[in-house]
């Protein structure tokens, strides 16, 4: 398809495909038929009779009437899983796959429409990116756990530790300040005195 320059959106690879077909096996599908025949289905959970999909929500009465169904089941129940697709070019709509095989449409919330305007799916991506990335910026920055030190306050601490082990009135110890200076000044003589009595 490449080399006879054909494009690869749905429409242009139906269009290929129908080109190649004769007589009665050629058939003109509507853009719903082919949207719904080459775009992928999605799977998300459903919760409470609504879908997430790009972060919009989409629902219908029958929908809902399908999650209560499966709600009423007893025992635990696993979540029900619901399979989607994107039906045209803008967001409004999703179009829903049934257990049974049959397909129906999910309408998009009415605050989410309010919410986004008209926009295209690419441009619902753009606004979900853009979003994210404010959220980001805007969290709040974690603060440091007062129980930890930074590895720069940590190497300060052990020069100062190490400069006052090589002082001699590094280990001053008292209540005062005089009272430290004369127990450093006492064990100064005391190893001064120890240093004669070897010699």
């Amino acid at each position: 398809m490449r080399k006879d320059g054909i494009g690869l959106t749905p429409a242009a690879i139906f269009e290929y495909t129908q080109e190649q077909r004769k007589g009665d096996a050629r058939r003109k599908l509507t853009p719903r038929e082919v949207f719904e025949r080459f775009i992928p289905w999605q799977t998300r959970i459903c919760q409470r009779g609504l879908v997430n999909f790009m972060s919009m929500r989409y629902s219908s009465d029958e929908l809902v009437d399908h999650f209560n169904e499966h709600a009423r089941q007893p025992g635990k129940r696993a979540p029900m899983p619901v399979r989607g697709k994107r039906l045209d070019g803008h967001p409004l709509i999703l179009l829903w796959r049934k257990s049974d095989g049959t397909t129906a449409v999910l309408n998009i919330v009415e605050e989410d429409a309010r919410n986004i305007g008209s926009v295209t799916w690419k441009g619902l991506e753009f606004l979900n990116a853009d979003d994210s990335w404010r959220e980001e910026r805007l969290k709040p920055v974690r603060r440091a756990s007062r129980n930890r030190v930074t590895a720069k306050v940590h190497a300060s601490a052990v020069r100062a530790e190490s400069i006052r082990a090589g002082n001699e009135m590094g280990g001053l110890e008292g209540v005062t300040a005089k009272s430290a200076q004369a127990n450093a000044e006492a064990k100064q003589n005391a190893r001064r005195g120890a240093a004669q009595a070897d010699a």
